[in-house]
């Protein structure tokens, strides 16, 4: 949910990290409308109600969100990694005719793994 809103928000992420009102750097988000929120803001009668999220508190969700999102990738990165290297040490005892095989082997069993993902 995080990352969804993070990627919604690129575009209202202001140009300057200070409160153009109040002079003050944004602290918190204003979950509903994604508005970039200082302090006194927080705690003016407009946004007083509001629920906010600190920014660094976004900012560890939307992490922790991508770092779940890359491990299944980071794992088959790893098999790819382990596949060349077993390739890799047969290939040099192979005469051309069995490397254009290997070769060709490898290429499938990737294009498959990424057509999984």
């Amino acid at each position: 949910m995080a990352l969804e809103f993070e990627m919604n928000m690129i575009d209202q992420v202001p140009e300057s990290t200070v409160c153009e009102v109040h002079g003050r750097p944004f602290t918190r988000v204003y979950t509903h409308d994604n508005t970039f929120l200082c302090p006194t803001c927080c705690e003016s009668e407009a946004h007083r109600e509001h629920m906010t999220k600190s920014i660094s508190f976004l900012a560890e969700e939307i992490s922790e969100q991508l770092r779940v999102k890359l491990v299944p990738h980071e794992r088959q990165l790893e098999g790819f990694a382990m596949l060349l290297k077993d390739i890799t040490d047969k290939f040099k005892r192979c005469n051309l005719r069995q490397q254009l095989s290997q070769v060709l082997d490898l290429i499938r069993v990737i294009t498959k793994g990424f057509e999984k993902s």
